[in-house]
């Protein structure tokens, strides 16, 4: 498991890359997540926790981190709205070079 602190909104909050997201969630309370559930990230409020999937190839990982982050700094925002920035300016940002994975470690994760 790798992980990461980043300030966000105000707060320090942990960034973890882990095999099982779900897992992750229900054992911090989030019983709405079922066994059979695949997720690609997870934003706990309560633990100010971002989870990846460290299965993700670089660009699906660092939509999944924008996306997460969303959650973070706006968590009243609808998934709808979060999953429409997500695609409009995480395509940006990704074509002008933005990488939350550095090879030698730097980065985000």
């Amino acid at each position: 498991m790798r992980r990461r602190r980043i300030g966000l909104a105000g707060h320090e909050w942990r960034i973890v890359e882990i095999a099982d997201v779900a897992a992750r969630a229900r054992e911090l309370g989030h019983e709405d997540v079922r066994r059979k559930d695949v997720l690609d990230g997870f934003c706990s409020y309560e633990e100010r926790e971002i989870a990846i999937a460290s299965s993700l190839r670089p660009r699906r990982k660092a939509a999944t981190l924008f996306h997460e982050m969303l959650h973070a700094v706006a968590p009243e925002l609808d998934e709808h709205v979060v999953r429409r920035v997500e695609d409009a300016l995480g395509r940006v940002l990704w074509r002008q070079g933005w990488r939350p994975l550095k090879e030698r470690g730097e980065g985000i994760l």
